[in-house]
């Protein structure tokens, strides 16, 4: 009954949402540009990688942060990720070849005083935000890992103090 109840409710959201509501990653348009993304992404960090959309609120209130926009907060945001990476784009992400943004974004965490830190995290999530806040064209990458299952491995329960 719950796989009944589970299904009905997945077609309410996916039927009542628009294609505005869709996050710019998740566009049925950029499928190959996730899909190379994530190639790399696990070649790199030698796991499968998961697009983990929780990150969205997150990596969005870094790039406002990051940018000096308004509506920063500095309240920690659920399931933001470890790790972010911002870059700033010349104009709309539509100008831009997907292949040369993979390139960059595949690199995240590479800088020398992160690379050992990303070794050690082993991110196995990951999240691409695109935003167009005050006239600035702005592109986040995040690196997370599922905490849940990191807390199961040192035999805590996650969110348990």
């Amino acid at each position: 009954m719950k796989t009944v109840f589970k299904i009905i409710v997945i077609l309410f959201v996916s039927s009542s949402s628009s294609a505005q509501d869709i996050a710019w990653i998740q566009r049925e348009e950029n499928k190959p540009f996730l899909n190379e993304l994530d190639s790399l992404l696990e070649v790199r960090f030698g796991k499968p990688m998961e697009l983990f959309p929780v990150m969205d609120a997150g990596a969005e209130n870094f790039a406002r942060c990051e940018s000096g926009l308004e509506g920063c907060t500095e309240e920690y945001i659920y399931n933001e990720a470890y790790y972010h990476e911002m870059l700033t784009l010349s104009s709309s992400i539509k100008d831009y070849v997907g292949g040369s943004l993979v390139s960059v974004l595949s690199t995240a965490g590479d800088d020398p005083v992160f690379a050992s830190y990303m070794h050690l995290l082993q991110p196995d999530k990951f999240w691409v935000g695109y935003y167009e806040i005050s006239g600035k064209f702005l592109l986040v990458v995040c690196l997370s890992v599922d905490r849940e299952k990191v807390y199961a491995e040192m035999g805590l329960k996650f969110g348990s103090k």
